[in-house]
């Protein structure tokens, strides 16, 4: 009878804390959200899309500069 009870008492454990960890993760986002703005640039350095894309690193854009020694 006693392990009827504790495997009972174990599968609403196995049912509730998943629903209690969700509210509170729900929680702690929305007081964290409050506090903080997540407008973070993690790159550190603000490019625009066209920067990006006319990168003087580019292939198509490395020898566009290129000065060869010996030519005018």
């Amino acid at each position: 009878m006693m392990e009827f009870f504790f495997g009972m008492f174990v599968g609403v454990l196995a049912a509730v804390l998943p629903l209690f960890a969700g509210w509170l993760t729900k929680q702690e986002y929305s007081m964290v959200n409050e506090l903080e703005s997540n407008d973070f640039d993690y790159t550190k350095v603000e490019k625009s899309l066209e920067e990006k894309v006319d990168s003087p690193f580019d292939p198509e854009n490395y020898f566009k500069n290129f000065k060869r020694e010996g030519t005018k």
